[in-house]
């Protein structure tokens, strides 16, 4: 079952003092795509800690071999549902030039992969413990305060394991919904609330479906966003709050509260509630559960569509209509005909390619995307082109004049069209690892609205652009650069 804990158990294993004796050790989250060639290099970038350009399967396994040969390794391939033995068998191929001992985990809902992987024992987590089901609750519900000291425990605690039925994240998730409400009425009202009786034909779980029904407004909103993001994508905490703002869930507060200041909070709520979690790989990222993801997708409705998803179930031109945000996990070349249906998507807000595996890697998106296609994205909000091969951007940028985001990382362009100035509501530039951006727009000035500008790695612009002094929203600014030149001083920062 989902939400059962088979990724908190591999989780405990994999940083477990006794398994220390394994190197080196590599996690990776599959999902639903067994694709043999992002999984091994996934592996290898993990394993060897450094990115990989290689395309070639052949060659990226041959690199794995050489980076394990001889070592006694640990690796967590999480959330696996292929039952095809031929991929499965490619995949381990480079594994036995690992030392006798070395251990591969697989967490997996089906018995049938388990079965596909081998001959081997396999261990089929049980539901917990009505004790254990309360702990795991009262952790959540309660944190730091004293469980006994609340009306009505004996009736609470039969209700509670009544409802999680064992399941843990169940527990944790309703634990995080009663640890925002004070009164004993308010736990009882969401305890014996209808919403668990209801028969849907989804597979949310009620507690969840609880937990959403239970969200203030606003973050509601912002939790439907999320459901761009990809099942076991894992992102940073100021990464979503730039998306949220840009697409205007966060609004100054009457108490001058810097709209990043109030995106930290609503995203500290939604961690407090189970909604989000910390990733297991890197401490400053967070991701959400498989559950959870299915949650985010089932109350986005057909305004959030995953590009992938999209093509494979072969929808109506009529549902892209009413589609606001989109997202897409980047291909290595990516020609034309995977933005087809993009014409019927006249309302577009967001235009957001992912990436896993290698972010340094180039990718290669169509001309004629950029040149037909982006011009007609009249609302365009939040638009990235990161990691791809973009020498330039047209000059009907300038048009967008919604947009508030706009993300060029790890691109190949020498300068910004002139018409960028125009874009007067944007709020977030990310031009990191630009390597070959050598100067600025001569209007630049103009964007009077920005609050976000990281030029890391930027090393062919000697000096920062003059009127920086208009720019009294900054907020973040990656670095200044400190020229003989004729380019603004660092006097320029005072506003």
């Amino acid at each position: 079952m989902g939400g059962i804990g088979k990724t908190t158990l591999a989780r405990l294993v994999y940083n477990d003092k006794e398994v220390e004796g394994f190197n080196p050790k590599a996690w990776v989250c599959v999902s639903e795509d067994f694709d043999v060639l992002k999984i091994t290099k996934a592996i290898l970038e993990s394993v060897t800690s450094s990115p990989s350009n290689l395309k070639d399967l052949n060659q990226v396994q041959i690199q794995l071999e050489k980076a394990i040969a001889g070592q006694k390794f640990l690796i967590v391939l999480d959330n696996v549902w292929s039952k095809n033995y031929g991929l499965w068998k490619t995949l381990k191929s480079p594994f036995m030039a690992g030392t006798p001992g070395s251990k591969i985990i697989v967490t997996t809902r089906s018995v049938d992969v388990a079965l596909t992987l081998g001959p081997i024992d396999y261990y089929n987590l049980e539901l917990l413990s009505d004790d254990d089901c309360w702990s795991i609750f009262e952790k959540h519900a309660f944190e730091n305060r004293d469980a006994s000291a609340h009306q009505n425990l004996e009736l609470i605690h039969a209700k509670v394991v009544e409802k999680c039925k064992g399941l843990p994240q169940a527990a944790a998730n309703l634990g995080g919904l009663l640890c925002c409400k004070q009164r004993d009425d308010e736990w009882q009202g969401i305890l014996k609330s209808r919403i668990w009786d209801l028969s849907e034909e989804s597979d949310i779980l009620p507690v969840l479906r609880l937990s959403y029904h239970h969200l203030p407004s606003h973050l509601k909103r912002c939790f439907s966003y999320s459901a761009i993001f990809p099942k076991g994508y894992e992102f940073e905490e100021m990464e979503l709050i730039l998306l949220w703002m840009a697409d205007g869930l966060i609004q100054q507060s009457e108490d001058n509260k810097q709209m990043e200041d109030l995106g930290h909070k609503y995203f500290r709520d939604l961690l407090s509630r189970s909604i989000f979690q910390k990733s297991c790989n890197n401490s400053s990222k967070f991701l959400m559960h498989d559950l959870v993801n299915d949650l985010a997708q089932w109350v986005s409705g057909e305004t959030n569509f995953r590009l992938e998803d999209e093509l494979k179930a072969n929808k109506q031109p009529e549902r892209f209509r009413r589609a606001r945000h989109s997202s897409y996990v980047c291909g290595y070349s990516d020609d034309f005909h995977k933005y087809e249906i993009f014409p019927e998507v006249e309302c577009l807000r967001t235009f957001l390619p992912m990436l896993k595996g290698d972010h340094t890697c180039a990718r290669f998106i169509s001309n004629m995307f950029l040149s037909d296609l982006l011009p007609k994205f009249k609302k365009l909000r939040v638009l990235s082109l990161k990691s791809y091969h973009i020498i330039e951007l047209p000059n009907s940028i300038g048009r967008l004049m919604h947009l508030r985001y706009l993300d060029m990382s790890n691109t190949a362009i020498s300068s910004l069209p002139e018409s960028t100035c125009s874009l007067i509501n944007l709020q977030t530039l990310l031009l990191r690892r630009c390597f070959y951006l050598m100067k600025w727009p001569s209007k630049v000035m103009n964007l009077i609205n920005l609050r976000h500008l990281d030029i890391t790695d930027v090393h062919l612009i000697k000096e920062m652009p003059l009127g920086m002094e208009e720019w009294k929203c900054l907020q973040t600014l990656s670095n200044f650069i400190v020229s003989e030149g004729s380019g603004s001083d660092l006097e320029a920062l005072k506003n």
